[in-house]
């Protein structure tokens, strides 16, 4: 009989498992999910603050009315809007229902008979001056 494994060695297969399918399914690596993960979180130092050595961040361009900045409120960081919305959009790629292109064709020979039947119940001047209308001259097509 077999010995059973210790936790930590299933555990480990498990993992393995899992990284694998992540790695099929996203077409990714996990040190690139991580990329993804820390992208939308992302933040960039705030250009509205002036950074005073011993005292941090202080407020430069935009102040509120309490002296804050008024874009990170002296933190010194905002978000970085342009990883963030590269991240959603590698996110949202990959779990979005990718449309199935589907071929489509209209039967020509029942529009076809539809529009003889029309044509047919017309008057001639309603249908010259109609044909008048696209441009079509019966002359050029079918001199007498």
């Amino acid at each position: 009989m077999p010995k059973p494994k210790p936790e930590n060695e299933k555990s480990a297969a498990v993992d393995k498992r899992r990284k694998d399918a992540f790695e099929k399914f996203f077409g990714l690596t996990e040190k690139a999910l991580e990329h993804i993960k820390w992208s939308l979180g992302a933040t960039q130092v705030c250009q509205a603050c002036v950074f005073v050595d011993g005292q941090g961040f202080k407020a430069g361009k935009a102040k509120t009315a309490d002296g804050l900045c008024a874009m990170c409120g002296n933190t010194g960081v905002v978000p970085d809007k342009t990883q963030r919305n590269w991240a959603t959009q590698e996110v949202a790629e990959r779990i979005a229902p990718k449309p199935k292109a589907v071929e489509m064709t209209v039967d020509k020979a029942e529009e076809r008979k539809e529009l003889e039947t029309q044509v047919s119940k017309l008057e001639d001047t309603v249908l010259d001056l109609q044909l008048k209308a696209l441009g079509v001259n019966l002359e050029e097509i079918a001199p007498e």
